[in-house]
């Protein structure tokens, strides 16, 4: 995973981030893997559809879920690589559909806490 970070302002970063094919296709591998536990289409029994099939059925659906797990955990892991103090989920601004043999990337914004500098304490 490469992620990139910049200053939008004292409070606000945007984060481009970049998730190599391996994993993506690990994950829709998984997700294809349990949704075929439970599901029963006409003409199949419960747990047996193919793969191509399920891809045909839910693959928007699966697509969806994948990305919004994969920018979860991508921006907990660079909140706690770039030490980001996020007070908020990210906005993501941009995310590339998932598409086979390409990485997954996507562009978000994170609120961080601003610094404060006391002045003329007493």
């Amino acid at each position: 995973m490469q992620v990139k970070i910049e200053d939008v302002s004292p409070v606000e970063k945007k984060m481009f981030v970049e998730i190599p094919w391996e994993t993506v296709s690990a994950r829709l591998g998984n997700a294809y893997k349990e949704l075929g536990k439970g599901v029963a289409l006409k003409g199949f029994r419960k747990g047996k559809v193919p793969r191509p099939v399920l891809e045909q059925v839910y693959g928007h659906r699966v697509n969806a879920e994948v990305a919004y797990e994969l920018v979860r955990e991508s921006f907990f892991r660079a909140n706690q690589e770039h030490q980001l103090a996020a007070v908020a989920e990210p906005r993501v601004e941009e995310a590339a559909p998932i598409k086979k043999g390409q990485p997954f990337t996507f562009k978000a914004i994170i609120e961080v806490r601003g610094e404060v500098t006391p002045q003329d304490y007493k």
